[in-house]
């Protein structure tokens, strides 16, 4: 009676594929993880951090991309939303029923799943959804922040707009999880009617799909596109990634009280080369940055001296450690400085005299047309910091990041003057700056809103506040603001309208706000 128990046991386990396939393919219903960038749900669950809370069960979304932004899932106790994760991370709840949603675009094409979690166990989200991930390449192959629109077919539902990601300077692509189908990827302003600019895609169950779409950079035209994986391999950068940009600008230009400039409107020629690279791997983050920008307002030569507006010589460098993919230590450090001698010229001829920082009055120079108020390569100001740095992209359509941490900076300011006239003396005076280091706390914020194809915006904010300024101990001072923001009309591959408002606050430099407005007719060209 035994015997013939075991031998029934035996050949109900061998013949049940379904109890096989519930313990190898748990959260994989469909086999469809040899498709994704990331192991099995299992692997991912084990390798997921974070303590359990006591008398608590875990629910678990599997991710399906390495490096990219994924929809977050959301989990509901009843009509309550109780918390929300990204795919691969656990959500501890209670013992209890809950609901689960998984996907991209509107609330109704959601995925829904009830389950039952049972304390001390993992509760996996079978993976019954469609993953795409859409890489935006030009013609030359370079991926950037090419935009469309994803339809459902046939019901012809609008899914989202979608957009590139620019991968050579770190930008992630977003991933889509779709109900499974037939879907239609669309040039920005085409109806689901065209008979161009336009491809399709079958997307499976459970498995990513990746997919190239080729646009015309200029006008948003779809080219071609397909699964054609060879096109974006590497692109998600491993290694080190070069490139150099050149291009100029036509300027109008506003300034107030900003230091080695003239206050008033301008007209202004501008030249800029701009080098970028950056190393890219597994948890690594490396970038280094340098450029260099000149600019004149008129030139005078022989009689008169060069006028130069923007003159700049920038790097920068910055290390993260990705603990997670969105946030990890970081350590940067910077140089900037101007190459050519600083000139204030008059209107009208001025008597002018030179303040010392602490010490006496120079002379007074009669009846002058311009005066020097800095050599070449004077206020050199370094900075190095380290701390956190944190990134979030959490609609297509924004990206933020942010550092926070102890940072230090060194001003060398080598025989550098300053405009701080005051109007109610008949001697014009500029004042020496004395060089010094600060020791504080910084914070930068960088959003970027790509509000269409055509219109970009960049806010940016970066505060030194300091704790300690050498060498005089007792002189904390206050701290060093810099705002900016940036508004871009693209009007071709190699040519945009940009409006940039910039705001410095440096007491070490100038006791004013140093205010520039600028509009620029902006075109670049990359060499590599």
């Amino acid at each position: 009676m035994r015997v013939c128990l075991r031998v029934i046991l035996l050949t109900l386990c061998v013949q049940s594929p379904v109890w096989a396939q519930s313990t190898q393919l748990m959260g994989d219903p469909h086999g469809g993880s040899m498709t994704w960038q990331t192991p099995t749900p299992e692997e991912q669950a084990e390798r997921a951090t974070g303590l359990a809370p006591a008398a608590t069960g875990a629910i678990f979304v599997p991710g399906m991309t390495r490096s990219s932004a994924e929809p977050k899932y959301r989990v509901f106790e009843g009509s309550k939303r109780i918390a929300s994760a990204l795919p691969g991370e656990k959500v501890y709840v209670t013992p209890g029923i809950y609901t689960v949603v998984v996907g991209s675009g509107a609330e109704e094409a959601l995925l829904k799943f009830d389950v039952t979690v049972v304390e001390g166990e993992v509760t996996y989200i079978p993976v019954k959804w469609s993953g795409l991930l859409i890489t935006v390449l030009d013609e030359r192959g370079n991926s950037f922040r090419g935009s469309y629109e994803l339809v459902r077919m046939p019901e012809r539902d609008f899914v989202g707009i979608g957009l590139g990601a620019d991968l050579a300077k770190g930008e992630r692509l977003t991933s889509w999880y779709l109900p499974p189908g037939l879907y239609m990827i669309l040039a920005p302003g085409e109806s689901y009617q065209a008979r161009r600019n336009f491809l399709t895609v079958r997307v499976r169950p459970g498995e990513l799909t990746q997919l190239t779409l080729v646009q015309d950079e200029s006008n948003g035209d779809i080219l071609g596109g397909g699964e054609l994986l060879e096109l974006t391999t590497g692109l998600e950068v491993e290694g080190w990634d070069l490139a150099l940009i050149l291009g100029g600008s036509i300027a109008f230009s506003q300034t107030d009280s900003v230091v080695e400039k003239s206050d008033g409107s301008f007209v202004n020629l501008e030249a800029f080369a701009e080098n970028v690279n950056q190393f890219n791997r597994d948890s690594h983050f490396m970038y280094t940055r340098i450029y260099l920008e000149e600019s004149s307002r008129e030139i005078k030569l022989p009689d008169n001296p060069y006028l130069k507006d923007d003159d700049k010589l920038e790097l920068e460098a910055l290390y993260s450690y990705r603990v997670r993919p969105f946030f990890g230590p970081y350590l940067r450090g910077g140089v900037e400085t101007h190459i050519l001698p600083s000139i204030l010229e008059f209107d009208t001829p001025r008597d002018v005299q030179r303040v010392g920082s602490s010490g006496p009055a120079s002379t007074i120079q009669p009846n002058r047309d311009f005066i020097y108020l800095a050599p070449p390569f004077s206020n050199v100001r370094t900075r190095l910091g380290m701390g956190g740095r944190f990134e979030g992209n959490p609609v297509s359509w924004l990206e933020a990041y942010s550092l926070f941490g102890l940072a230090a900076r060194h001003l060398f300011t080598n025989r550098f003057f300053v405009d701080e006239d005051d109007p109610a003396t008949s001697v014009y005076e500029i004042r020496r700056r004395g060089s010094n280091t600060l020791i504080g706390i910084e914070g930068a914020l960088v959003v970027q809103l790509a509000i269409t194809r055509w219109v970009l915006c960049q806010l940016e904010a970066d505060v030194l506040a300091p704790m300690l300024s050498l060498p005089d101990r007792d002189k904390i001072g206050e701290p060093v603001i810099g705002l900016g923001s940036t508004l871009a009309l693209r009007l071709a591959s190699f040519a945009s309208l940009n409006y940039v408002f910039d705001l410095e606050r440096d007491p070490d430099l100038s006791t004013r706000s140093q205010i520039e407005h600028s509009l620029l007719l902006r075109f670049a060209y990359k060499v590599f």
